[in-house]
């Protein structure tokens, strides 16, 4: 009784009692009624009890007989509602996908792949949530997140990048500031002047100033310190200082004119990249693979 139920046998069991008799069976089954007969025999010996009791030429259930086709009928109607919501799943009807980002692509997503993923597939849910590079990497790492939207992530040797664009980290101003005389790179030097609002060492932004600091041998003094890239980019529009984010965090704010951007004059910040990235490994859903094509197509950070 410990031994799984071969539910191959109980189909033979099934069709004997449906047709009443192990013949007619064997008939249906296109099987010798000794292997319709041998395959009953071995389900009861599996099951230490009765099933079929012999009537004439026909056969009939037990009790026990009937409590197995009653498991026979719900597992063939569990089967059935599990390939029905598979196919719904194929078609995009239903569905989950879970995402992570940094906070600096909350506004990419949001002005136009979001709303227009959704609209195209309204039964799909989504989970959406920001986090910090470190976090993120984590939550991906963990499944607790499909797919990620990192800034310059660090390499991981259980991370696959499924899209990467080279997004130069940007020194970001108010149109009143001196900085906006001139365009071309800007070395870290020339900035070390004006008062700097920076995020926590647990995101890329930060980091990437961090090793900029120790490549140019320069060291900023941050008025400000926060974990939010709104918060950011509010000090800088605001007059109260730069920061650094990249170009496609802003774009609304750069096409209204309410900030200004300049390069770094630096390799680090010219060539840091956005990534869209999953764990090694990961089967992708449906709807997930879905999305990440959405993703890398439509967002101004993969463009």
């Amino acid at each position: 009784m410990s031994r799984l139920i071969n539910l191959s046998r109980i189909a033979y069991f099934h069709e004997a009692a449906r047709c009443g008799s192990i013949r007619a069976a064997a008939d249906l089954l296109n099987v010798a009624p000794s292997a319709v007969t041998r395959q009953i025999q071995l389900l009861e010996a599996e099951l230490a009890t009765v099933l079929l009791e012999r009537r004439g030429r026909g056969v009939a259930l037990t009790e026990a007989g009937k409590q197995v086709i009653e498991f026979h009928r719900e597992q063939e109607a569990h089967l059935g509602d599990l390939l029905g919501r598979l196919q719904s799943l194929r078609e995009m009807k239903t569905g989950h996908v879970s995402l992570v980002l940094g906070e600096g692509f909350v506004n990419d997503i949001l002005n136009g792949p979001l709303p227009r993923f959704c609209k195209a597939y309204p039964g799909v849910k989504i989970s959406l949530d920001s986090a910090g590079t470190n976090e993120l990497i984590r939550k991906v790492l963990e499944d607790d997140a499909e797919i990620g939207l990192v800034y310059n992530p660090p390499t991981h040797p259980k991370l696959v990048s499924r899209a990467c664009r080279v997004q130069p980290m940007k020194v970001i101003f108010s149109p009143d500031s001196p900085l906006r005389k001139g365009d071309g790179p800007l070395r870290a030097r020339e900035l070390l002047d004006y008062p700097l609002a920076v995020t926590y060492s647990t995101h890329g932004v930060r980091q990437l100033v961090d090793v900029l600091e120790l490549a140019e041998k320069v060291r900023f003094d941050p008025v400000m310190t926060t974990n939010s890239i709104a918060t950011l980019t509010q000090f800088a529009k605001t007059g109260l200082g730069i920061a650094f984010l990249p170009a496609f965090a802003i774009k609304a704010e750069l096409d209204a004119g309410e900030l200004l951007c300049r390069d770094v004059g630096h390799p680090l910040f010219l060539t840091a990249e956005a990534h869209v990235v999953t764990r090694v490994g990961r089967r992708l859903s449906s709807a997930a693979a879905r999305m990440l094509q959405v993703l890398t197509t439509q967002m101004q950070a993969f463009k």
